[in-house]
C-alpha cells in the first residue's frame, strides 16, 4: 500500500485533543499517512478518504529501543 504523508496542519485538524486522544496529533511522537481521495490504510477495509492514519514515529524510540536489545 503506497500512502501519501499528511501536513502536520492536517493532521492537528484531523485529530484534535480529545478523551482518546489527550494531546492530539503529536509531531514528536507520530506520523500521519493516508490518501486524500481514496480509502487507504495498511490494513484491508480500513481508512477513510481525506482522513490519515497516525502511527508511532519510531525514530523517537530508537535510542530506549536499543537500549533495551543492546543493553550494554
Amino acid at each position: 500500500v503506497i500512502l501519501t504523508k499528511f501536513a502536520t496542519e492536517e493532521c492537528s485538524a484531523k485529530y484534535e485533543a480529545n478523551r482518546h486522544m489527550l494531546q492530539g496529533f503529536d509531531e514528536k511522537t507520530q506520523i500521519c499517512y493516508g490518501d486524500k481521495t481514496k480509502s487507504k490504510d495498511t490494513c484491508q477495509a480500513c481508512g477513510w478518504i481525506g482522513v490519515p492514519g497516525i502511527y508511532t514515529r519510531v525514530s523517537h524510540y530508537l535510542p530506549w529501543i536499543e537500549s533495551i536489545v543492546w543493553p550494554n
